[in-house]
């Protein structure tokens, strides 16, 4: 994945961009393959049906279970946005942690109502 000397940068997309495939996550995944395009090395942070980190054609995802996992979803939609509040804690806990164990400055970005991390 690493290109060279490859800034980090973080992106909080919510929505699983390996579940979701059109709408919010084609975005996503464009502007992180722009990103790597200028030299970034994207950390993408998000909730979903699974755990972990996952390096992508786009960037390393980095994926946290959501407690809502049991409840049915719309398939190939990933987690509903009216759940932003539920999510929002578990989100920002995991982009410290990241930024916590690089130091130094960071560039974060977040899309649409996930921006609220």
């Amino acid at each position: 994945m690493k290109v060279g000397i490859a800034k980090e940068v973080v992106f909080v997309v919510g929505k699983d961009p390996l579940v979701e495939m059109g709408g919010h996550s084609s975005y996503v995944r464009a502007h992180a393959r722009a990103a790597i395009r200028l030299g970034f090395e994207p950390h993408l942070f998000c909730v979903g049906f699974e755990e972990g980190v996952v390096e992508t054609d786009f960037g390393v995802l980095h994926r946290s279970l959501s407690p809502l996992r049991r409840f049915r979803h719309q398939a190939g939609g990933g987690v509903r946005v009216s759940t932003v509040p539920l999510h929002e804690p578990m989100l920002a806990a995991g982009v410290e942690r990241f930024l916590r164990s690089r130091g130094g400055p960071a560039l974060i970005h977040g899309f649409g109502v996930w921006a609220c991390v």
